[in-house]
């Protein structure tokens, strides 16, 4: 699942860093880059097998998270905002308005980028 983690993370903070701070005609632009599109379709992708390895959490891990009241809160946060992000994440393919779609790209990285501070908070904390 860590793989998967880095993974995600890595391809999703590429597509914005190539379509936010690299974009052609930007300050830092080399141009166009066709890894800003390897990185979305490889996002979309791994997003599969995360949200797969994810639920395989349910059966075991949040079982026993649960009955031994050990990081509830903090893994029904994790949970909430891995919710926030399928949601996001759906309303970037499928939003018909263009301002939802907007507001969707929007949730969708910040709350993505800010995913990694998430998972310590439950795994560590």
């Amino acid at each position: 699942l860590y793989s998967l983690f880095v993974a995600i993370f890595a391809t999703g903070a590429t597509k914005a860093l190539y379509q936010y701070i690299l974009q052609p005609g930007g300050p830092l632009s080399p141009g166009y880059s066709p890894l800003e599109q390897t990185a979305l379709s490889a996002h979309g992708i791994i997003a599969q097998f995360y949200l797969l390895a994810l639920g395989s959490l349910f059966p075991v891990h949040m079982k026993k998270g649960w009955s031994t009241k050990k990081n509830v809160a903090s893994g029904l946060f994790f949970l909430a905002v891995h919710l926030v992000l399928i949601l996001s994440g759906l309303a970037l393919y499928y939003a018909a308005e263009e301002r939802l779609r907007d507001v969707g790209v929007s949730v969708h990285l910040w709350v993505g980028l800010l995913l990694p501070i998430v998972l310590i908070g439950h795994v560590w904390v």
